[in-house]
């Protein structure tokens, strides 16, 4: 399924979960928000933060 979603508009931030970039609406340091919903950050995926740092 992954691979069948847009490079662009999504991102794996742990085993578990790919978001829409778009529906992020804040970001910490282990965990990605989107609006309510907290979802884990994994270590794994620490490259998620990276490109969220140079989005902001």
């Amino acid at each position: 399924m992954e691979d069948k979603l847009s490079k662009g508009r999504f991102m794996r931030i742990h085993n578990s979960f790919i978001v829409s970039l778009e529906k992020i609406s804040s970001v910490t340091k282990n965990t990605v928000f989107l609006n309510k919903t907290m979802l884990p950050l994994s270590d794994k995926f620490k490259q998620f933060s990276k490109f969220i740092n140079r989005w902001q």
